[in-house]
């Protein structure tokens, strides 16, 4: 199905010459993860780069608008929701709700709330979604709620420790009942898989956590990862996490 998308799109930015010139340097990575291959290809970072070259920041444009609306079809088609109905629903760094606002088209019996920085909440659209100003780090500014999800936020957008401290939040905060839905990508052997996680690490220099490395995170954060869901991107699979009976 990812395919069936226009290809044009995802092939002109995994080709870009940036990326193209940093790939050169995954030999190096791999020996010293330390070094940001991009920005030693290249002379300047990956926000310097899109500043000086527009071809390759419409490139980039365009490539991350595909993958994001696979990644919302992907959430609203591969999440129990039903399970959810008469519930709340958290999503923590939703930006401005677009995912749960997706979900709530569609379930409408589900109580979506979306929490990020006030900055964020002040410049949203109009949206079926209560925003919510808060912060990742304070659990005491998140409203109570009976699920959270999360989309490319824990060991993507922060390192593992922080990321840890977002589970362990998470744990804290749900009731014993409470379920935790992370859509992200998970490391397979898959070819696509493969490609998408080079591109984080071209990126981030951060690794796709493989699904047993998600089961060990979910184990010391007080959850057990129930099921894996594999979708139409292998940048968002589905990660269902409940909270450990004490």
């Amino acid at each position: 199905e990812l395919l069936q998308t226009p290809a044009s799109s995802i092939v002109s930015h995994w080709m870009d010459v940036g990326i193209w010139n940093a790939w050169s340097l995954l030999p190096a990575f791999c020996t010293d993860s330390s070094i940001d291959m991009f920005e030693m290809a290249n002379g300047v970072d990956f926000s310097d780069w899109y500043k000086h070259y527009p071809s390759s920041l419409h490139n980039a444009n365009e490539f991350v608008a595909v993958i994001a609306d696979l990644e919302v079809e992907a959430c609203v088609d591969n999440v129990d929701w039903e399970r959810l109905a008469g519930k709340t629903v958290l999503e923590l760094g939703g930006h401005y709700g677009n995912v749960l606002d997706a979900v709530h088209s569609k379930h409408q019996t589900v109580r979506c709330l979306s929490l990020d920085l006030q900055d964020v909440i002040d410049a949203a659209p109009g949206t079926s979604v209560e925003l919510i100003a808060g912060d990742l780090f304070d659990p005491t500014s998140w409203p109570e709620c009976d699920a959270i999800f999360m989309k490319h936020i824990v060991f993507c957008d922060w390192d593992d420790e922080r990321s840890m401290q977002i589970l362990q939040s998470c744990c804290e905060i749900l009731p014993p009942d409470g379920l935790l839905v992370i859509a992200e990508a998970v490391l397979t052997s898959n070819k696509l898989s493969v490609y998408a996680d080079a591109l984080m690490l071209l990126a981030r220099r951060q690794s796709a956590l493989t699904e047993s490395e998600w089961a060990s995170a979910a184990e010391a954060t007080g959850f057990i990862l129930e099921s894996v869901t594999q979708t139409v991107t292998p940048t968002c699979s589905i990660l269902m996490l409940r909270k450990k009976v004490v």
